[in-house]
């Protein structure tokens, strides 16, 4: 462990001594992609995507381990954009590079829209802002085998959810759509942000839920589905949704993480899965090496590298965690609406630049009030409730924090809140929308509703 933590250190200090006077921000914007009855495009309509914007000057990217196309990049001067596969195939993530300031970020999206707006036409295929695929259900169908991927059908076999005839569990993220963000984060800042954006999930889902339609029907008990699906893929491993408690420091948070087991590590471009190691503490401890085994079953001997935690950085899902760039990765949310694509982003950020002012917010409730605040507003969204009192007002709290934070930055980036303010104040998330589009004319409304 304290190779561990001093190979963190080690990386804050070298971020520390290269940053800017403002802190960048990244988003990974996923969307249901769909035809106008509202299914899942098919594969070969997503092989037309990336032709199209190959076309338009962009690179393709090619994965390692299948050789499929699997995205397509443009590089910037600083920053490289990505659009890739997610989990399925038929959610397109935008993931956008660093920039200083919300404005460029807004006109990234904007560009990127116009991009794929011919494409919507010619193919009939249309993004939805939007946090789940509304008729089309999970299943291997749709699962978009690539490195990442490529072991998850046997490491994750259950079907507590998903039929055995469809697949497993893990086939549930082939349609939910969330809307991320990364923000820059100092080793001081690391522990406060990652406890704060758990601790406030719930009040971040009953602004922002969005997924409340799905298999071509009302939900009849959650407004969130998309985040659902975190606990009822691993109940039992408490490596998805809330953290089981708060973190202290640093250490206690990386050795919470490397307590939980590995899932695998890349050699030369293609993943190896590590079995016969209870955690990836254990594994990183067995200096004389340990035994992998390739895609094709074979067993193969390797030693651990420093480097090996950055990959296992990504094998849980907390709702906000410290990803492998250093970054504070908010997860939470579903996608939001076309016109509302930028508050998750303008949230995170109004929230990080208060951290202080943000920790109190949380501070005043006990970690289970607040897990059980989050469970509720998965189900009912502004309604839900904490520690006995309407949710609304931690939301309204968790606004001002965050207008305060932009403020100032003094770019007036907090005119992009604004949709969260109107929510609060109608006493609607996007959820209660959607619900009403589907009541009023079906599937084929509610996509012209909400595509982009």
């Amino acid at each position: 462990m304290e190779e561990i933590v001093q190979y963190y250190k080690d990386k804050f200090a070298a971020m520390e001594s290269l940053r800017r006077e403002r802190r960048k921000i990244g988003v990974e914007l996923k969307f249901p992609v769909v035809d106008e009855w509202g299914n899942a495009v098919d594969y070969e309509t997503i092989k037309k995507l990336w032709t199209h914007f190959q076309r338009l000057g962009w690179e393709k990217e090619v994965d390692s381990y299948t050789g499929e196309t699997v995205g397509v990049k443009k590089r910037g001067t600083e920053a490289t954009d990505h659009i890739s596969t997610e989990t399925g195939y038929c959610k397109v993530e935008f993931s956008l590079g660093q920039e200083e300031d919300l404005f460029k970020i807004s006109d990234k999206i904007t560009r990127l829209r116009e991009l794929i707006a011919s494409f919507s036409q010619a193919q009939r295929a249309f993004f939805l802002g939007y946090g789940i695929q509304p008729k089309t259900p999970p299943g291997k169908k749709l699962y978009m085998k690539k490195t990442r991927s490529v072991f998850w059908e046997r490491l994750f076999a259950s079907n507590n959810v998903v039929d055995q005839k469809d697949g497993t569990d893990v086939h549930l993220f082939t349609i939910p759509a969330s809307s991320q963000v990364h923000i820059e984060i100092g080793s001081k800042e690391v522990v406060d942000a990652i406890n704060v954006f758990n601790g406030l999930a719930g009040a971040q889902i009953a602004l922002n839920a969005n997924s409340p339609v799905w298999k071509n029907r009302i939900d009849p008990n959650y407004k969130a589905v998309g985040e659902v699906f975190w606990d009822w893929w691993l109940p039992q491993q408490g490596r998805t949704g809330m953290p089981e408690k708060r973190f202290s420091s640093l250490e206690d948070y990386l050795e919470t993480i490397a307590d939980f087991s590995p899932i695998f590590v890349i050699r030369e471009g293609k993943p190896l899965i590590l079995s016969g190691v209870s955690s990836f503490k254990e594994y990183y401890g067995s200096k004389s090496g340990c035994y992998a085994e390739s895609p094709d079953g074979r067993k193969v001997k390797i030693s651990p590298q420093r480097e090996d935690i950055d990959l296992h950085n990504t094998f849980f899902w907390y709702d906000a965690r410290l990803s492998r760039y250093l970054t504070l990765e908010n997860r939470v949310n579903c996608q939001q609406p076309p016109k509302d694509t930028m508050v998750v982003a303008a949230l995170t950020l109004g929230l990080v630049e208060n951290l202080p002012r943000a920790r109190g917010l949380i501070d005043k409730y006990s970690w289970n009030q607040l897990k059980q605040a989050r469970t509720d507003a998965i189900k009912k969204a502004m309604q839900a409730r904490v520690a006995g009192e309407s949710i609304l007002l931690l939301c309204k709290k968790m606004l001002g924090v965050a207008e305060e934070g932009l403020k100032q930055r003094g770019l007036e980036e907090e005119v992009f809140l604004a949709p969260l303010w109107e929510r609060l104040g109608r006493n609607r998330c996007p959820a209660d929308r959607v619900r009403r589009l589907f009541q009023s004319g079906g599937i084929q409304t509610l996509v012209e509703g909400l595509k982009l």
